[in-house]
């Protein structure tokens, strides 16, 4: 090679490589020199190959990839041209490590974005990924002809209004949500959102749809158990005072007139007392009451009935023998409360109690009536909770 072609060579901004027909190298521009940080002097005599990891045949081709190794140790993967020339070839190169990289993120980030079993989404430029039809069971085609307002549960259609404005004014966010599946279900989801962004400004909203339906299912689950605990202590309480009043008035009377039924009545009151303590002392009779399983209401309610019997109480009752139905141990204390209710705030002389059962249709009908004054109306909604 001529001075002047070696001066043209040398200069060009091209990572450019001439060898003999042996491929040991005969020359190379100054990026060359830049890239592989040796001097044209120390790399002439040197098979290609040396600096260059590329197959045999690769020559034959118009373009091929051959990796190398930057003169600071760093790899480098180059997209090389080969031409023959006089007793020889020429490589134009050019360094693409940054584009193959580039490409291998991507596709790492297309394996966990189809992969995910979250379902993660972009609004602007709409992209959605299949975990999205796969939880709720809709097809793209689905997605396509409807507006996703529609797959939104319509209580919570302002929320999430709110909630993506603060995103494409440049927020984040957290909140849950509920959408509708195909099949009508109503699915919890606790979606993190942030803003997509296009030279520095919102462009769309993109993020991440997390299932928590079978988790919002246990907290509501909790949630209805807490405010069932609630209202059962609050009627054993009740209850432990009916009869810690009653026994208090029995025993004035004993004070009065001794008489055995009084002495009977007592006792009956504190068998039934301590009864109600164990209840409210065992955690496990709350689970107890919810599972339901075979009673015989009508032996229940009788037991009931007979406990309230005494001095001007008049009850009339209509209970067919064996009357069976699902329910929890707890039915007890229902009927107690009631019929002990219906005799201390009953303000009448002479306290009167109807109680009839039916049966029809598979289900059982209890009727609970006394001349007191009734429950006040202010009082009605709480109590019927």
């Amino acid at each position: 090679m001529n001075a002047r072609a070696d001066e043209i060579l040398r200069s060009l901004p091209l990572i450019l490589i001439i060898t003999d027909s042996k491929l040991r190298i005969t020359g190379c521009s100054k990026e060359a020199e830049r890239l592989f940080q040796k001097r044209e002097e120390k790399l002439r005599g040197q098979n290609i190959t040396s600096i260059l990891l590329f197959d045999g045949e690769a020559t034959k081709q118009q373009v091929f990839i051959a990796e190398g190794m930057r003169g600071d140790g760093q790899k480098v993967v180059l997209e090389c041209r080969c031409a023959p020339i006089a007793d020889g070839f020429v490589f134009a190169c050019r360094d693409v490590t940054k584009e193959i990289a580039e490409i291998g993120e991507l596709q790492s980030y297309k394996q966990f974005f189809f992969r995910s079993g979250d379902i993660l989404f972009r609004f602007g430029r709409v992209d959605i990924n299949p975990s999205f039809c796969n939880i709720l069971g809709y097809t793209m085609g689905d997605l396509i002809n409807a507006a996703f307002q529609q797959l939104i549960y319509p209580e919570d259609l302002q929320k999430a209004i709110d909630e993506i404005s603060k995103v494409l004014k440049g927020e984040s966010t957290k909140f849950e949500l509920r959408l509708l599946s195909k099949d009508g279900c109503i699915l919890w989801f606790e979606v993190v959102a942030w803003p997509w962004m296009e030279d520095s400004v919102p462009a769309g909203v993109e993020g991440i749809l997390r299932d928590i339906t079978e988790r919002k299912s246990r907290e509501l689950e909790l949630e209805r158990r807490a405010k069932k605990l609630e209202v059962l202590n609050r009627v054993l309480r009740h209850d432990l005072s009916n009869y810690l009043t009653a026994l208090r008035n029995y025993t004035e009377l004993v004070r009065e007139e001794a008489k055995t039924e009084y002495f009977e009545r007592i006792d009956d009151i504190i068998s039934r007392a301590i009864e109600l303590i164990n209840e409210i002392r065992s955690a496990e009779e709350v689970e107890k009451a919810e599972q339901l399983k075979p009673v015989n209401l009508s032996e229940v309610l009788v037991k009931e009935i007979d406990g309230i019997r005494g001095p001007n109480v008049s009850i009339t009752a209509v209970v067919p023998e064996n009357i069976i139905v699902l329910a929890n141990e707890m039915l007890h204390v229902v009927f107690s409360n009631i019929l002990r209710n219906a005799i201390i705030h009953n303000d009448k002389e002479e306290k009167k109690i109807w109680v009839t059962v039916s049966k029809e249709d598979g289900w059982v009908e209890v009727r609970i009536a006394d001349n007191g004054p009734g429950i006040p109306d202010e009082f009605k909604e709480e109590i019927f909770k």
